[in-house]
């Protein structure tokens, strides 16, 4: 958490420097995320997708005609679930477990945008970074090898409603991950995860 409290710090000269119009965004949403268990390039497990929530509290900054930029700190739920079977006999009998990673997010992301009257397309992308808060792994030898840092890259797309004070934002974003969530010379552990959110962006001046 230490590592997270300097990037904020970090971030705050830059949003008060800013010149233009200063917006503040609250999004929820649920999150679509599904793992990939791989040893030696072969599939180990097959998952089926977990859903989850999401949720952003972020600023919006240097608003310009076209683009803009923000940043914020988000919360992600993200993980699969598997099957456990609970006989040998056959295999009849099985139970749907879950695998779960929930993560506090960080990101600075860059804005395009085009206004056609009181609607706006929009396209954002930008580095993510998150921090693992909460896990539930498959197997207990998981626990000593997790990664509790993340890297990635988002890309996300939607439209926004002009309310005349405030904005309504609908949209879908894919974050892609740098490294894995567990990894050693014998298997690997990855995560891919959709969100499909509704912001309220409001001006503060």
């Amino acid at each position: 958490m230490k590592k997270l409290s300097l990037l904020v710090l970090l971030l705050i000269p830059i949003v008060l420097t800013a010149q233009n119009t200063i917006k503040v965004g609250f999004r929820n949403g649920m999150s679509f995320s599904n793992l990939n268990w791989t040893t030696t390039g072969n599939r180990l497990m097959s998952f089926e997708p977990r859903q989850g929530y999401s949720s952003k509290l972020y600023i919006e900054f240097n608003d310009k005609k076209y683009w803009a930029l923000n940043t914020g700190i988000g919360y992600t739920q993200k993980g699969g679930r598997h099957y456990l079977y609970l006989s040998s006999d056959n295999f009849q009998e099985k139970e749907l477990d879950a695998t779960n990673f929930d993560y506090v997010t960080l990101d600075f992301l860059l804005k395009a945008k085009y206004s056609i009257k009181k609607l706006t397309p929009f396209l954002t992308v930008g580095p993510r970074v998150d921090f693992l808060i909460d896990s539930k792994p498959l197997l207990p030898p998981l626990y000593n090898n997790i990664n509790n840092l993340s890297f990635g890259f988002d890309y996300s797309g939607g439209i926004s409603f002009d309310l005349n004070r405030i904005e309504i934002l609908a949209g879908y974003k894919k974050e892609y991950d740098f490294n894995s969530i567990y990894k050693t010379d014998e298997s690997e552990l990855k995560n891919e995860t959709y969100i499909i959110f509704i912001d309220l962006l409001i001006p503060l001046h």
